[in-house]
């Protein structure tokens, strides 16, 4: 897994910084997330790892719903994590291009950037296709299939549900 994910978790740096009521016990629930950690390996033929999170990165498939943007060889995984959600579909985005609303969609209400992040790029959960060290990310276009080396400080839209 990646160095970001424990800290969403419960107990973890960036849920510490929620407020106390969202914290509070029961009203932010945990949700069945599958992630496939094929750690660069496109070819590899894995079965998602099932977790219970509370805060979470979309993955490419929630965002995009069809993956055809990706390497036929990346599909067979990527498909497996989760369907696109609501949100996404309502806006548009349906497999690769560039889309408005996903540009800059870590920014606060206030439009300023996340603390010491590249504010015009932001982390997905799926691994990167071709390297063990790479995550998916959106770009400043709104192009939510961008590949990069984790350790980069790109901004995060997490999810959670009341």
């Amino acid at each position: 897994g990646s160095q970001l994910y424990p800290k969403m978790q419960t107990g973890g740096k960036i849920w510490n910084t929620l407020p106390d009521d969202l914290k509070a016990t029961g009203i932010i629930k945990p949700v069945r997330k599958l992630t496939n950690n094929v750690k660069g390996d496109a070819a590899a033929s894995t079965e998602p790892t099932e977790t219970f999170d509370y805060l979470w990165l979309p993955s490419y498939k929630e965002v995009v719903g069809t993956t055809s943007a990706l390497s036929s060889d990346t599909n067979h995984w990527i498909n497996k994590e989760g369907s696109q959600y609501e949100f996404f579909a309502n806006k548009g985005i349906n497999g690769g291009g560039t889309y408005t609303i996903l540009a800059g969609m870590d920014k606060t209400q206030n439009e300023s950037g996340p603390s010491g992040a590249d504010d015009t790029r932001w982390w997905e959960r799926s691994c990167g296709p071709g390297d063990p060290n790479y995550f998916v990310y959106c770009d400043t276009s709104g192009d939510p299939s961008g590949a990069r080396r984790a350790g980069i400080s790109y901004g995060v839209v997490l999810g959670f549900s009341l």
